[in-house]
């Protein structure tokens, strides 16, 4: 079962933009893609955040599921922690424009790709909806 909730223990930012190229005196758009990064306070997941990893699901995705399994994120990133500012960073590169479901896996460390069934600890308070548009601009959340 999917949840949302929008806490402040999570600061995201999105820079979504079109590259263009030029062909004939014509400008034509060639792809649409958007970097996500952002910011998880180290009180996340029950205060642990060194195991955990951002992932990212289509909204149409019935459940959260694993690596390995039917319901696989489409991407994810590790948790870049830092310890002197109480807080880690994430980035993700090149997706595809539209909307994701952002949730906070704390044990991401133990999810095996190669096989489904890996029981996933979502901190339930750390899911958000994000939808990336083809505007050039900044979302801060």
């Amino acid at each position: 079962m999917k949840k949302k909730a929008i806490i402040g223990l999570l600061t995201l930012f999105s820079t979504v933009c079109s590259a263009t190229e030029t062909y004939d005196d014509r400008t034509m758009p060639i792809t649409a893609y958007a970097t996500l990064n952002g910011t998880v306070h180290d009180m996340a997941c029950e205060g642990n955040i060194n195991d955990a990893a951002v992932y990212l699901y289509g909204t149409e995705t019935p459940e959260y599921g694993d690596l390995g399994s039917d319901y696989a994120p489409y991407t994810f990133t590790a948790i870049d922690v830092d310890t002197s500012f109480n807080e880690g960073k994430f980035e993700v590169n090149y997706l595809p424009l539209g909307t994701y479901d952002l949730v906070l896996v704390c044990n991401a460390h133990e999810d095996d790709f190669t096989r489904g069934g890996d029981i996933l600890m979502i901190d339930h308070n750390m899911i958000e909806n994000v939808l990336l548009t083809s505007t050039c601009r900044t979302i801060s959340f």
